[in-house]
């Protein structure tokens, strides 16, 4: 079985890293960077696997060149950035690959998310992928990915399904501001946009009221918002049960500065201290103020980050014959654990590639999924199967089953 992997950057690099412990023959690693591609393809080789590694400059916004690369692969994972999505599957359509991706818009936002980067521009692809007897699977890592699992899981016990709320949130523990994802994306993630699935459509709340104190095992308390556009807010429209709410909501705990609130007064405080503060969007400004993936090594080595972790949690609200029953799940993957499976992992990394993507990934190169055409990872027909492989990976999760009346 061969598998290709697009994009060498954190989770591209670090999925690399878990394959290499599992039954693959080869993998393919592809990337524009050249600087990237060979940085992972150095970091492979310290991993002393059987598992040959083959890397390629590659560019996914061609699809021609990326269906001469997938021509020879059994699956194919897009580790890049949704712009990128569509023309990646053409290019797995027509070189005979399956498909799957990290991550997708969930609704056309104008001005931030045009149609093609959305999950429904992808399941306009569907037929062609049927007819060719091929499988593409959208938003298949942690969040959307394992919660969409778990909470197809949460709603087969339920007769009707009130809300879906999905939590997560990233602590990393040091003396300054530290991202494990571009820094221009922190405030898209983290920096409260209201908005929410309600009965039929979504909608915007109150960005003071949605604020949460949400006590996280072992993390304690820590304040969660409802925040950008997450996926889930489209995934969760796949598990075939009708849904009243659905709501993400998402938080930041760094060093001494123990909320998202306090991480952006001290973002803003840093840049409106530099005189020149050079050019961008806020967003790419906001980010500057951070310690970037590509120095996170160097943070380590410096002590400025002593520990981190991320969780995440779905919480599924409804009833059966009469009751009220609230379904949690939710999982914690530390910076500790992170590095012990991936030597230059994150947690963020661990929690991403190390839960879904790579038991899915195997699976659709060996031919173990049977649904055809393009799928949500909820509505798969073996969301079981996967759901218990992931689990049975030593993710360490959590659950309760809360009923009243």
């Amino acid at each position: 079985m061969r598998l290709g992997i697009l994009g060498a950057g954190a989770e591209g690099s670090g999925l690399s890293a878990l394959l290499a412990k599992t039954a693959v023959d080869a993998i393919a690693l592809a990337d524009v960077d050249e600087g990237r591609l060979s940085l992972a393809r150095d970091r492979f080789a310290g991993l002393d696997s059987a598992v040959g590694l083959t890397t390629a400059v590659l560019d996914a916004g061609d699809s021609e060149a990326v269906a001469a690369w997938a021509g020879d692969l059994d699956a194919v994972v897009n580790a890049t950035i949704p712009h990128l999505n569509l023309a990646v599957m053409e290019g797995c359509l027509a070189g005979g690959a399956h498909y799957m991706d990290l991550n997708s818009g969930p609704f056309e936002v104008e001005g931030m998310i045009p149609y093609a980067d959305t999950i429904d521009a992808q399941f306009e692809l569907d037929e062609r992928f049927a007819a060719a007897q091929l499988t593409a699977i959208s938003c298949a890592g942690v969040a959307p990915g394992w919660v969409d699992l778990a909470a197809r899981r949460a709603t087969e016990g339920m007769t009707a399904v009130q809300s879906i709320t999905v939590r997560w949130v990233e602590r990393n523990d040091g003396s300054d501001l530290v991202s494990t994802v571009g820094p221009s994306l922190i405030p898209y993630f983290n920096m409260p946009t209201p908005m929410r699935w309600e009965n039929g459509e979504v909608v915007t709340v109150d960005p003071l009221d949605c604020e949460e104190v949400y006590d996280w095992p072992e993390l304690g308390p820590i304040s969660v918002f409802t925040g950008f556009m997450h996926p889930e807010m489209r995934t969760m429209l796949n598990l075939g049960v009708e849904v009243e709410r659905i709501e993400v909501k998402s938080g930041l705990s760094n060093g001494r500065w123990r909320s998202s609130r306090d991480i952006w007064i001290e973002a803003m405080r840093k840049q409106l201290a530099v005189e020149e503060p050079g050019e961008g969007d806020l967003a790419t400004i906001l980010g500057r103020s951070f310690v970037p993936p590509e120095r996170y090594e160097e943070a380590l080595a410096e002590g400025i980050v002593s520990e981190g972790a991320f969780a995440v949690c779905v919480e599924v609200n409804g009833s059966h014959e009469g009751r009220e029953i609230c379904h949690t799940q939710g999982l914690i993957v530390t910076l500790a654990e992170a590095r012990a499976a991936v030597p230059w992992g994150t947690h963020m990394v661990l929690a991403t590639s190390g839960t879904t993507p790579v038991v899915l990934l195997p699976m659709l190169g060996a031919g173990e999924i049977s649904d055809k055409g393009v799928v949500g990872v909820g509505a798969l027909s073996e969301w079981r199967e996967i759901l218990a492989a992931v689990e049975a990976r030593g993710i360490r999760t959590w659950e309760t089953v809360e009923s009243r009346g």
